[in-house]
């Protein structure tokens, strides 16, 4: 019987469970992500796989050169094989827990490259859902407040759950805020105490500690002890922007105290005790949920994959046809057998060539409906199988375009929402991606430049109205006299730019 199996696929950690007489089981202990990849050791930081999928980005481990979807197409092999071994059986199901945060890009790729990992049933969860199905459900309805704080970041959710239900009133994500942000707090104060220590070990004693203080009053770091309360002075900061996330879902999901029946906290930097202190202010009822719990949520809900892997295989790989083996088979026996080699490679070429032509008139469907995201990872999947075929490489080329212009269009709504709460310096750097996909949008074009000319007008009137050192002053100059440049050359029909920037270069003339 086909199986299925929960994964909470962390930066740090994999954590594997199945479901066995309706009881979630863990598949061994949590595994280092550095580890699954078969790296030779911690490369000393996190990794994160999932969270980086939308890169093309080439990075350098172990000495080797690779990307995050190789990565990830390791890491989800090793699942596969491991969770087989272990359970002795075929496993055809998985449930994977996937930050709020994730993009369609990142989506689209983790469904795939698990399909390519040997899945053959994948489904995409959302942390807080898995954690909710982590528990039994409740014989009323409630309204839940989850937390989850761990390596890759902050995740807040106000849920209402019952029996075969669950409902996301309102939900926030902060990848700035986790464990990994706690660990460099200590690490970089701990680093001004000790005398020149090595960065790995000191990361590692950090964390160490970092954990130690989660149930201890003190902990040691090399030789230093450190009080829970300096620990948690250092990131007293961090945790109150955790509230506040909180207390902003709560909000926007319209619950009060009273309509809470708890707060449920995943990951392990949620075991600080100054957390808890903070988080009982809005409810008393703190659930400290096990470290597996989006595993064991994700293997409940993999359910369905099991009930129908057995019923709905995907197809075998296709073979070469009758001729062509009896051929292959005859050339082996009489051991010509390069001859048999060489009709296994032109079957396998005629193999791709009729795969590149599957992804294409996919891709070509899901780009009719819309799903451009799909529409261009099947495109360029046919283009690797067929990569000398112009009109695939077209396809691929437009499909990107597209995506690109798409995703510039979202980059663009959230530099819009920056900019409307006042915080130029983000929407700034949000308008800058927007026009870096697509420069030829002349809307981003034009608001790009409109808000340089902004910033730069800004420049020069605090270099102006402060009493600072020439140096100092020209060097702002010079910074708003660039923007107006780029400005001019996103808009060159910009007349205030154009006069202010004329101003500039009058004045550093006769400077």
């Amino acid at each position: 019987m086909a199986r299925a199996i929960g994964l909470d696929f962390g930066s740090q950690h994999l954590r594997m469970a199945v479901l066995e007489a309706g009881v979630p089981r863990a598949l061994g202990a949590p595994l280092p992500i550095w580890q699954a990849l078969g790296l030779s050791a911690s490369p000393g930081a996190d990794l994160p796989v999932v969270a980086s999928l939308a890169s093309d980005d080439e990075l350098i481990l172990d000495g080797l050169h690779t990307t995050w979807p190789a990565l990830c197409g390791l890491a989800l092999l090793y699942v596969h094989q491991s969770a087989g071994h272990q359970l002795q059986e075929d496993v055809d199901g998985l449930a994977v827990c996937l930050g709020g945060g994730s993009g369609s890009l990142v989506r689209h790729r983790l469904r795939e490259i698990s399909l390519e990992s040997g899945f053959q049933s994948v489904r995409l969860l959302k942390p807080a859902q898995a954690a909710s199905a982590s528990q039994p459900p409740p014989s009323r309805e409630q309204c839940i407040l989850i937390v989850l704080l761990g390596a890759s970041g902050l995740e807040v959710a106000a849920c209402r759950r019952a029996k075969g239900r669950y409902e996301e009133l309102a939900a926030e994500s902060l990848p700035g805020i986790s464990g990994t942000l706690f660990t460099r707090r200590l690490a970089d104060h701990l680093a001004v105490r000790l005398d020149a220590p090595d960065e790995l070990r000191l990361w590692d004693a950090a964390e160490r500690a970092k954990q130690q203080l989660s149930s201890q009053e003190q902990a040691d770091v090399l030789g230093l002890a450190v009080a829970r309360t300096d620990y948690e002075k250092l990131i007293a900061p961090d945790l109150e922007r955790v509230l506040a996330a909180c207390g902003q879902v709560l909000h926007r999901a319209g619950l009060g105290e009273a309509d809470l029946s708890g707060i449920w906290l995943a990951g392990n930097a949620t075991r600080t005790p100054a957390l808890g202190s903070l988080l009982m202010s809005l409810n008393r009822n703190l659930v400290h949920l096990d470290e597996f719990a989006l595993a064991f949520g994700a293997c409940r809900l993999a359910g369905e994959l099991e009930r129908t892997a057995s019923t709905h295989p995907l197809p075998a790989h296709a073979a070469s046809g009758e001729d062509s083996q009896n051929r292959v088979d005859t050339l082996v026996s009489r051991q010509n057998f390069e001859a048999a080699l060489d009709i296994l490679q032109q079957s396998a070429r005629e193999i791709d060539r009729q795969r590149a032509q599957v992804y294409h008139a996919w891709g070509t469907r899901l780009l009719e409906n819309n799903d451009l995201t799909g529409a261009y990872l099947k495109m360029r999947r046919a283009l690797e199988l067929h990569p000398d075929h112009a009109p695939y490489k077209q396809a691929c080329e437009q499909a990107a375009l597209r995506v690109a212009r798409q995703q510039a269009g979202e980059i663009f709504q959230r530099a819009e929402d920056m900019y409307r709460r006042g915080d130029l310096a983000q929407a700034y750097s949000l308008y800058r991606q927007a026009y870096e996909k697509a420069p030829e949008d002349p809307q981003i074009r034009t608001t790009y430049a409109t808000l340089l000319y902004r910033r730069s007008v800004e420049i020069v009137k605090r270099a102006v109205h402060q009493s600072r050192r020439n140096n100092l002053v020209s060097g702002d100059l010079k910074k708003a006299r660039q923007m107006l440049r780029e400005a001019l050359e996103l808009v060159p029909s910009f007349q205030e730019a154009r006069t202010l920037f004329t101003e500039l270069e009058s004045y550093f003339q006769k400077a």
